[in-house]
């Protein structure tokens, strides 16, 4: 079995630099041509050719960030919306109150006109018994006269 493999920078590759870990110099990647692993990406020092490590995924960082920036997205929009509902809320709390204000004004105005009207009508109940004991009372006086 022979193994070739081509020798690529990694520039412009979404993976977190390597570095080797005996000379410490950053990695060069690899991609392997092999009838076993076609196309493998590899990191491989460019002082040493005896250190090799595979690439399996991108840096788990990058993949991070990625999430992180898609779940703070996320929550911005559920926020936003909360804070749409909050406001649609305080409008209509502030329509409810001053319709509950109109309604103390014409309760204060019907007060004052219940009372008006209790006035007439014990004034009213007064009239007609001073009349009605006025009648009796003439009724009486004629029958004893």
């Amino acid at each position: 079995m022979t193994s070739s493999s081509t020798v690529t920078s990694n520039e412009g590759l979404r993976y977190r630099n390597m570095h080797c870990p005996i000379c410490s110099k950053r990695a060069i990647i690899i991609v392997s041509e092999s009838e076993q692993n076609p196309g493998k990406l590899y990191c491989k020092c460019p002082k040493d050719p005896m250190w090799m490590a595979p690439i399996t995924l991108p840096s788990s960082e990058i993949t991070n960030e990625r999430m992180d920036v898609r779940r703070i997205e996320d929550n911005v929009q559920r926020i936003e919306d909360n804070v749409r509902q909050i406001e649609d809320n305080v409008r209509r709390i502030e329509e409810l109150c001053t319709v509950v204000q109109r309604v103390e004004a014409k309760e204060g105005s019907m007060k004052s006109n219940m009372f008006v009207i209790t006035l007439v009508v014990v004034m009213l109940i007064f009239v007609i018994l001073v009349k009605w004991s006025y009648k009796s009372n003439g009724v009486v006086m004629k029958l004893v006269l």
